[in-house]
């Protein structure tokens, strides 16, 4: 995702009176405790319901040293919306306003209501801002962060990296997922360690998650051999053929690489250095 793209009416900073739409503020969650930056977010809504809403408080600083889609879009050498955060952050920092306040008073970035965050999920798109903000925790609030990841399901981390990608932010993801040691979910290290009977018992997402997700990581032997369980279970996507789905769905569900789909100019891997 290109911030020039999206930019303007469909991302970028709030204005007041969207702040002030409703009396009741919405609650933050707070990634980073000492954050100079809300990131509001919109999930789309059928017209007989009012849209989901949801706000983190995060770091710019962290934000825009892991993440080239927000350097960007934050840049007010480059973006109106870069200027207005700029702007507002220089505001912000005169004000006096004490306690809980004061953090609804900070600068707030809309992110942007688009296909590829809608698809991937509120829960995607938190996970991917804590990572991108890992530096703003403690030793013992990373441990605990880290930890919790090491396990965390297939299907959440494979929409997360679906979603870095799409914001031209995959080499963070790769990073963490690399350092920590990713399990892959629950899984008992020696189930994926081989081909074995009992990866056939498993379903199909969570097979090809695991594939998109060890893709992504560079795990070839992981990716081999749940390529194989793929193949020896079949897939009820190829009931119509191996052609490209008419709408777009998340990655997994149509693997590159010459499995399912040709191989992409720019592979979803990011090539280590």
């Amino acid at each position: 995702m290109n911030p020039a793209k999206t930019a303007g009416h469909q991302s970028g900073l709030s204005s007041q009176n969207d702040l002030q739409e409703n009396n009741e503020k919405l609650p933050i969650r707070v990634i980073s405790a000492n954050g100079d930056l809300v990131l509001e977010y919109i999930a789309p809504g059928d017209s007989s319901s009012s849209p989901a809403r949801r706000k983190w408080q995060v770091a710019s600083e962290h934000l825009t040293s892991h993440s080239p889609y927000f350097q960007a879009l934050l840049d007010p050498t480059k973006f109106s919306e870069g200027r207005q955060f700029s702007a507002q952050k220089l505001a912000w920092n005169e004000t006096k306003i004490p306690g809980p306040a004061l953090q609804h008073a900070l600068p707030t970035v809309r992110l942007p209501s688009v296909h590829s965050t809608s698809m991937c999920g509120e829960d995607a798109i938190e996970l991917f801002l804590k990572i991108l903000c890992l530096d703003s925790l403690d030793e013992t609030e990373r441990s605990v962060f880290e930890n919790e990841l090491k396990t965390q399901s297939t299907s959440l981390v494979a929409r997360m990296i679906d979603l870095a990608d799409s914001m031209n932010s995959p080499r963070a993801i790769q990073d963490v997922l690399q350092g920590i040691g990713y399990l892959y979910g629950k899984s008992k290290p020696a189930l994926l360690a081989r081909f074995n009977a009992a990866l056939l018992s498993m379903k199909e997402d969570r097979i090809r998650q695991i594939i998109f997700i060890s893709t992504f990581l560079n795990d070839s032997r992981l990716t081999r051999i749940m390529t194989h369980a793929l193949l020896v279970v079949g897939s009820r996507f190829w009931v119509n053929g191996l052609d490209v789905p008419e709408e777009e769905s998340l990655r997994w569900k149509y693997l590159p690489n010459g499995l399912e789909g040709g191989f992409p100019e720019a592979p979803l891997s990011v090539p280590v250095s």
